[in-house]
């Protein structure tokens, strides 16, 4: 993908929506400048936290919430096909 933006008066660019979101970089993404040849590569800047520390934090994510969440996934799939079938029954 190829685009154009402009360097503003402050020293900023705006890099097109298109590519943020093919990129997934979101508002706040820390990126990493480095001059390359003639231009620059920005590149995520990763965490300084480990990989452990961060799955340690997801899963306390899962243990807070409350009840079993594989059980209500379960129960909100299971009324989702009893409402289809429902529909189903009503247009014959």
């Amino acid at each position: 993908m190829k685009a154009q933006t402009q360097v503003t008066t402050k020293g900023q660019i705006v890099i097109p929506k298109a590519l943020r979101d093919r990129l997934r970089w979101r508002a706040g993404t820390r990126l990493k400048v480095e001059a390359v040849g003639a231009g620059v590569m920005l590149t995520p800047e990763v965490s300084s936290r480990g990989f452990e520390e961060l799955l340690e934090e997801a899963s306390g994510c899962l243990r807070e919430a409350s009840g079993d969440p594989l059980a209500e996934l379960e129960a909100e799939h299971r009324l989702e096909i009893e409402t289809d079938a429902r529909r189903l029954r009503r247009r014959r």
